[in-house]
């Protein structure tokens, strides 16, 4: 089956032989094009439509993520919080473990 460019190119160059052909030849062929233009439009709108929906669904679950991001970033902010106000109350400027240290500053 030919591209919708290949099917653009037949079909102007028909418009350009016109005059060789009879007003019956010229019509059979142009409708010929046109129809398998309509197919191949058909076609387009199915992949486009298929498209629209794999893009919807991105868009949701970029969403969704997105709001998944906000609850973990909640959660960190208020553990940080939660740890630099207890450090706070025992007047600990500066806690060490093994792994991690923690520093209060102004």
């Amino acid at each position: 089956m030919a591209t919708l460019y290949e099917l653009t190119d037949r079909y102007r160059n028909v418009l350009e032989i016109a005059g060789m052909l009879d007003e019956e030849q010229l019509q059979e062929a142009l409708q010929a094009i046109d129809d398998e233009i309509e197919v191949k439009a058909d076609g387009y709108a199915k992949v486009m439509k298929e498209l629209e929906m794999q893009e919807n669904a991105i868009q949701e679950e970029v969403k969704r993520l997105s709001e998944r991001k906000k609850h973990i970033k909640n959660n960190r902010d208020r553990m940080k919080e939660s740890l630099a106000n207890q450090m706070e109350i025992l007047s600990k400027r500066k806690i060490k473990t093994d792994l991690f240290s923690f520093n209060i500053q102004n």
